[in-house]
This record gives C-alpha cells, structure tokens and sequence, in this order.
C-alpha cells in the first residue's frame, strides 16, 4: 500500500533518530471495517496513529482493539459530525474544538466515516469545512 511505500522511501532517504519528530495520522471513523484497517495499516507503516472515535463507539472492547493495533496507536473520543436533530441537547454535543484539538499537530487525517442518519447536512458539511 502507500502508507508502506512512503514509509520505506522515506527511511532510505532519511536516518530517523530517536529526536526526529514522528509523523501523526488521525483516522475518523476507526471502528468501522475501513476505520480499523486504516488505524492498522498506517501503525505497521510506523505513523504515530490517532484513531478518533465517537465517544457512543469507545466502549472499552473497541479501544483495547484498537489501541492493540500497535504500540503507537492511541484513541480519542469526540464527535466527529453535529447531529441534524433539532434538539438543542443532542446539536450542543458537538464540540468543533474538541475535534480541533484531537487533529492538532496531525500530519495527515484519514476519513473513514460512514453516512449515518445525523451526518449534519449542509450546515454539518460547513461546519466540518470550518474544522
């Protein structure tokens, strides 16, 4: 895949040392079936992986499977698409800081996101523009 091409083109060009910054890859929507091999693809590759997931999907099985993906892999939970519902509890859930922090300092982000029912519409689209 490209994740292990690029990592092999760049070590052969580059020495890596232990002071060398290590690339960091977010994956949005690491449970899911591409989610999870995203996350495992881009640890063998040896990228330092964030896989983000909604905190209704962290449930304690699932990030143990994913943080066992590799050594590097850690999780986040925030929400990762405002709610289309017109309640003012489930629209104020959505922290588009939250999502902020979890990509800050990432290399690359990945989505792997499936369409749901609350993927936000065009308001959701625009406010995922903003992030």
């Amino acid at each position: 895949m490209e994740f292990s091409e690029r990592a092999a083109t760049s070590s052969s060009s580059a020495p890596t040392t232990s002071t060398s910054p290590s690339l960091v890859v977010a994956v949005l929507g690491a449970t899911g079936f591409l989610g999870r091999l995203l996350v495992a693809e881009a640890s063998r590759a040896g990228y330092e992986v964030r896989a983000v997931v909604r905190p209704s999907s962290a449930e304690a099985g699932t990030v143990a499977e994913l943080s066992g993906l590799g050594p590097k892999v850690s999780v986040v939970r925030c929400e990762t698409v405002p709610s289309s519902s017109s309640s003012s509890e489930s629209s104020s859930s959505f922290d588009s800081e939250s999502l902020s922090a979890a990509l800050s300092g990432c290399s690359a982000v990945l989505c792997a996101l499936a369409g749901r029912n609350n993927t936000g519409g065009v308001e959701g689209e625009r406010r995922m523009r903003e992030v």
